[in-house]
């Protein structure tokens, strides 16, 4: 009796251990996912995108730790099986091998700076989608999420629509650009540009409409609407025309599948009326105000014009693009190499003092960078995607899931997939999949035999805790650090910002734009020799810096090193052809 008292208390604590584990599961997931959006690092220079990558890492590491924790005190781990499994390791798979002859072997493993697409990235996006799948316990936790996801889409776009007025109200370039349209200051808010606002709120749109369509009380269905409202307002004001689309299409499947308007008169005449209400408004004209409706119209009639605006660069980009990747059409160049070779197969000066380092098209960006076989890979990733859709589309929550993905799916196949973005998307793709997930998806059960739990545990807690310094801790301190010491150099304190700097590059050795950081102010205070190593590492980790090249090749000269001052006159020449000061300084060395 005594030793059956013991089982039964042992087997009490396994059980509340691993309800705190499921928890503390929930309590991550919930987080990560309200947190994302809306992460912000104000002493950092990269401060939209680092902040985001730091949460996927400590995300996919906590739920991988757990999720072992957990499997360890029930003695069985669950593995969820779904249709993206296969294509998604195999484009992960296609991730490694190009990165094993990648032109530059760190860039292809890190990304470059703040974009940091290259393969521990796409791991981790696959680790957040597959451990998302295992952690959600049902349905009723997958909605739970996404409706987590929907608040925070909510509080995104509200402070996108207040930084898009006031940044307006005090005045902007007349002229289209990344940041600025007709006189507006584009909507970005806390995702740092326009593009990765408007494809999160074109995502969460259709779920948005779903919710509002299928709340039982008027108060739920007018608080969601509110939402609705807010979010296109944000998505308006981003002035993204891929976003518009597919925000608009994947509204009207949702839409027209779910009310029917067409057998409700009234309802299809009040939706018309309102539009037409809403385009009347648009053209009244304002005075001495903010020429919103204006300019909104005529980004809208932009969208039938190819060669006009942004939509000639990007057709001139396709082009080049096509000749990148017939170059090296197997493998590629390596993950987030794009801004390092493109400059190669650049035909003309299509961005006058902007460096373009995607494809602005998703599909040839994973050409490129990943060749054909990554091509292969992702396709059959976007294929399973649709099919996963199709075999539960008799499910009532189904049709909205694949409109949320159509609608991301639209601007990013425009653009290219980008962390702020993209992070999410993968949280929602695990959801939908849990979602999805009927009779026909094995479940298996992988069983922990009492000898290894004990180094199971070990093990899992100990792998998370220590990844959590070199992938998360690290990276925050070297960016803070390089940040205080750009604030130092602006004020003149070059005393204090050298030691900042080289803190920095203790902590982040591997970062291509600390190093020519250090080398430009090395310079400034006459370290010759030390900028001269500083700017090799740079090149040597992947810069995408045509200066860092031109600054080793006037070292060189000074030094009398000839022939490295042509190579690096030559290198920067190659990265930024169209630059008179590049030209000018590869004449003066070949002349000398």
């Amino acid at each position: 009796m005594r030793g059956l008292s013991l089982t039964n208390q042992r087997a009490g604590r396994r059980q509340r251990l691993a309800r705190v584990i499921a928890r503390a599961q929930w309590a991550t997931r919930v987080g990560c996912a309200f947190g994302l959006p809306l992460a912000v690092l104000w002493n950092a220079s990269d401060s939209y995108v680092l902040p985001k990558l730091l949460i996927v890492r400590t995300l996919a590491l906590l739920l991988a730790a757990l999720w072992l924790a957990r499997g360890v005190l029930e003695r069985q781990l669950l593995v969820r099986r779904t249709l993206p499994d296969i294509p998604l390791l195999a484009f992960v798979v296609s991730a490694g091998i190009s990165t094993l002859f990648a032109v530059n072997h760190n860039l292809g493993l890190i990304g470059a700076y703040d974009r940091y697409e290259g393969l521990l990235t796409i791991v981790s996006y696959a680790a957040v989608f597959w451990l998302t799948v295992q952690t959600l316990r049902g349905p009723d936790s997958a909605q739970a999420l996404l409706r987590v996801l929907l608040v925070s889409g909510y509080v995104a776009a509200v402070f996108a629509i207040g930084q898009a007025l006031l940044a307006s109200a005090h005045g902007v370039g007349a002229g289209e650009s990344a940041f600025t349209f007709s006189g507006l200051a584009r909507a970005q808010g806390t995702m740092g540009n326009p593009n990765l606002l408007a494809t999160f709120l074109a995502m969460l749109a259709p779920l948005v409409l779903n919710e509002a369509i299928g709340s039982a009380s008027f108060w739920m269905r007018f608080a969601w609407i509110n939402v609705l409202a807010v979010m296109s307002l944000a998505l308006l004001l981003s002035f993204v025309r891929a976003a518009w689309v597919g925000a608009a299409v994947a509204l009207a499947i949702v839409g027209f599948a779910r009310v029917r308007p067409w057998r409700k008169p009234r309802l299809l005449v009040g939706t018309v009326t309102a539009v037409a209400l809403a385009g009347a408004v648009l053209t009244v004209p304002t005075r001495g105000g903010l020429e919103v409706g204006h300019s909104i119209l005529a980004r809208v009639g932009s969208i039938a014009d190819p060669t006009a605006g942004s939509n000639a660069t990007r057709l001139h980009v396709w082009q080049d693009s096509v000749r990148f990747i017939a170059s090296r059409p197997l493998l590629g160049y390596g993950p987030d190499s794009f801004g390092l070779v493109y400059p190669h197969f650049e035909t003309g000066n299509w961005t006058p003092g902007f460096r373009i380092d995607k494809a602005h098209a998703d599909a040839l960006q994973v050409a490129s960078t990943q060749g054909l076989v990554g091509l292969a890979s992702y396709l059959g990733l976007l294929l399973a995607s649709v099919l996963m859709f199709w075999r539960a589309r008799k499910r009532a929550y189904t049709l909205a899931l694949f409109a949320a993905w159509l609608a991301y799916q639209l601007p990013t196949q425009m653009n290219f997939s980008w962390l702020p973005a993209a992070a999410p998307f993968w949280l929602f793709l695990g959801a939908a999949a849990v979602l999805c997930i009927g009779p026909e998806n094995r479940v298996q059960q992988l069983s922990i035999h009492r000898p290894c739990r004990a180094a199971a545990a070990i093990a899992a807690g100990g792998a998370a805790l220590l990844l959590l310094v070199p992938a998360v801790v690290r990276p925050y301190q070297a960016e803070s650090r390089f940040s205080a010491a750009l604030q130092a150099e602006l004020r003149g304190d070059l005393a204090a910002a050298l030691p900042l700097l080289e803190d920095t590059r203790r902590l982040a050795p591997d970062n291509p734009v600390y190093a020519v950081g250090a080398g430009n102010l090395m310079l400034r205070t006459g370290r010759i020799d030390q900028a001269r190593m500083a700017f090799k590492s740079a090149i040597e980790r992947g810069s995408e810096d045509a200066a860092a090249y031109r600054s080793l090749a006037i070292i060189d000269q000074l030094t009398g090193n000839r022939a490295e001052a042509i190579w690096a006159a030559e290198k920067g020449f190659q990265l930024d052809r169209f630059s008179r000061a590049s030209q000018e300084l590869l004449n003066q060395t070949t002349a000398q």
